[in-house]
């Protein structure tokens, strides 16, 4: 049995002139969110793998939620193909989760993680609101078993503003 969860980062700042989306930050609500959410999810669950896009803002997420399982954000490996990663390109990356791991935590954007969680949970969530975690579970030994519609949402939880 395998469990999946999509955490799509927090709020994050505009872009301001000379700055690249790339480098965009958490602002003070994101930052704000991404640590109320971690606190809730880690109450649930402690995801085995974790794996974030280095854009600046689902990174600030992931170590908001490293910080509250005590990790170290050596823990975290990051993926530079989960930035602007498509449906395709997403659903290869976890197909490749290492399959010693039962779960897994990917910090990341929309509209990718949006579509990925309704993709295979069969699903329409509608939209992952930022600092929002979609659980996904599988009954399957191997990462490479997932696809369409072979999972169950198990968790949906963002901020309330």
């Amino acid at each position: 049995m395998k469990t999946l969860f999509l955490i799509r980062h927090g709020k994050a700042e505009k872009i301001a002139p000379g700055m690249s989306d790339f480098e965009r930050s958490l602002d003070q609500t994101g930052q704000k969110e991404a640590l109320r959410m971690a606190k809730k999810f880690s109450k649930e669950y402690n995801p085995a793998y974790w794996l974030s896009s280095p854009a600046t803002r689902a990174f600030q997420t992931a170590k908001a939620f490293a910080g509250v399982y005590g990790k170290e954000i050596e823990h975290i490996t990051l993926n530079e193909d989960i930035y602007e990663a498509e449906l395709p390109a997403l659903l290869h990356i976890i197909n490749q989760l290492p399959d010693e791991y039962n779960s897994a935590v990917l910090f990341g954007h929309n509209p990718a993680f949006t579509m990925m969680a309704s993709y295979l949970s069969g699903q329409n969530i509608g939209n992952l609101p930022t600092a929002g975690s979609a659980g996904i579970r599988f009954g399957f030994e191997s990462w490479a078993m997932l696809s369409k519609g072979t999972g169950e949402l198990v968790y949906f939880q963002y901020p309330e503003h």
